[in-house]
């Protein structure tokens, strides 16, 4: 590439797009063009484009003279040298999480040594790096740097990036990061920061928590079960609930995304399809918004609100992170939950990523494949054998415990043979506990809700079978708050312009 370079001459003003993470167009998509620049070659490759593109990402572009070492490979080429500004990128530990993963590079070749005229015509516009490279940020081509959202990084995150692009007044990341996260305000100048370093500081970071458009509540014999919609800055809905567990302590259940592509027949999310995932800061702005604008009590968080949590692993092991972060919420692993359906790839992600103390739980509904396939289409998929062997595969612990999850529906799988099928289901699999749901209908309703008689006989067929059970307490029905109610099937239909992502 590099000698293709020299044959077609100076590049001047070629635009190169580089991904730091996980691309929205897909893999073959991954690097973007910002722009045109008549003079560049047309050289295939990677990193080197002249075609007009848009960029987009959550957080837009960063600033790259905060962020870029010298470029020591100024005359090795278009391509090598992009190649090794992505690697520089890479180690300045910027692109800290997904709210940063697309950044814009302009990259000009000011040419020959003694090219006055190209030198000039540069100058002023960005860095310029041995050997001649020019880096601009192309202010007239790409947005504006939007602030960074705090609440979905790690402390050690905002540490960096605070060093890397608010300068003076990094010192104080540890103190801001902790008051936010705690109290849930965002204010640098209450750190003794004067009014430069405290505007840089709002600069570079936000903190916009999701408005509350609904709370409604629902009294039970173990305390009020609260369900709140949220809204989004761009107009999407997602809820969250506090579930009364007794003796003071609430378990706050989670949205991990804007509807579902899972497909659930018994649930009222999957009515809705996917309309988007909620970002890192949007999963863990609900624990604020609860704790500090609703003002519940929140001991314990689960993820099984609206969406499949690891369908949008990414984000939510960002968020788990932050939760779990001791400089911050500080909320002990063995106190959260990730439910999921059987999403292997996720689950795979979940295990890679190191959580000792994390609680898993599944989905299970039915022992038998071809009703499993009906009732959850991710079954089709991922048949019953092969989400046995991976669960059966993950210990994260000696005395790890799965919960398996088993929505009783009135006709379609509660009879004595399914007892014994979600027995041989478990066998394989070290220590389980079986959580028996009854059945909530939604909207449009598979079936009934069981009776206390066909919960408990259900149940009884379970324990003689040597498993393990709990029976779950129906919380929050009448307000459409209860297990596989949550969600709005009608926000689709409000917002027409925004296809169901599949």
């Amino acid at each position: 590439m590099a000698s293709a370079a020299r044959r077609e001459g100076p590049v001047a003003g070629g635009l190169v797009g580089l991904d730091l993470g996980e691309g929205r167009r897909g893999a073959d998509q991954r690097c973007l063009s910002l722009g045109h620049a008549p003079r560049a070659p047309r050289v295939p490759g990677r990193f080197f484009g002249t075609e007009q593109r848009v960029l987009h990402g959550a957080a837009g572009p960063l600033r790259l003279a905060h962020a870029l070492a010298p470029h020591p490979e100024g005359a090795e080429g278009v391509d090598g040298g992009a190649a090794t500004l992505q690697a520089r990128l890479l180690e300045s530990r910027v692109a800290v999480q997904e709210e940063l993963r697309f950044v814009a590079l302009v990259v000009a070749r000011a040419g020959h040594e003694g090219d006055e005229e190209q030198r000039e015509a540069t100058h002023g516009r960005g860095l310029a790096g041995p050997g001649g490279w020019i880096l601009s940020c192309a202010p007239r081509r790409l947005r504006a740097v939007s602030p960074v959202p705090l609440h979905g990084l790690t402390c050690d995150a905002v540490r960096a990036l605070a060093r890397e692009r608010v300068g003076r007044g990094h010192g104080k990341a540890r103190d801001i990061y902790r008051a936010t996260l705690r109290e849930g305000r965002f204010d640098p100048a209450s750190h003794g920061l004067g009014e430069a370093p405290a505007r840089r500081w709002r600069e570079v970071f936000g903190f916009v928590l999701p408005e509350v458009v609904q709370e409604v509540r629902e009294e039970g014999p173990t305390g009020v079960t609260a369900k709140a919609v949220l809204r989004t800055p761009d107009g999407l809905e997602h809820e969250c609930v506090n579930i009364p567990m007794g003796r003071g302590r609430h378990t706050l259940c989670l949205s991990s995304q804007v509807g579902c592509k899972m497909g659930c027949a018994f649930c009222e999310t999957g009515r809705m399809g996917l309309l988007r995932h909620l970002r890192a800061h949007e999963i863990v702005g609900q624990v604020l918004v609860a704790r500090h604008v609703l003002g519940w009590e929140v001991r314990n968080v689960v993820f099984m609100g609206m969406g499949e949590a690891l369908d949008n692993a990414d984000a939510v092991l960002a968020a788990l992170r932050v939760l779990n972060d001791p400089s911050g919420m500080a909320m002990g692993q063995e106190r959260i939950t990730v439910c999921t359906v059987g999403h292997l790839r996720g689950l795979r992600q979940l295990r890679e990523a190191g959580f000792k103390r994390l609680n898993l739980s599944v989905s299970l509904n039915t022992p038998d494949d071809v009703r499993r396939s009906e009732l959850m289409p991710v079954n089709r998929k991922t048949p019953l054998r092969e989400l046995q062997a991976e669960l059966a595969a993950y210990r994260p612990r000696r005395n790890f415990t799965l919960g398996v999850n088993y929505c009783l529906m009135p006709g379609l799988n509660d009879t004595r043979e399914d007892a014994a099928g979600v027995a041989a289901f478990c066998a394989p699999i070290e220590r389980v506990m079986l959580n028996v749901i009854p059945y909530n209908p939604g909207n449009a309703p598979l079936t009934r809700a069981p009776t206390e008689d066909e919960v408990e006989q259900f149940i009884g067929w379970l324990r003689d079978e040597g498993l393990p059970v709990r029976r779950r307490v129906t919380k929050g029905r009448s307000v459409m708050a209860a297990c596989g109610q949550l969600g709005n099937a009608e926000l689709r239909a409000r917002r027409r312009g925004l296809p169901t992502l599949r």
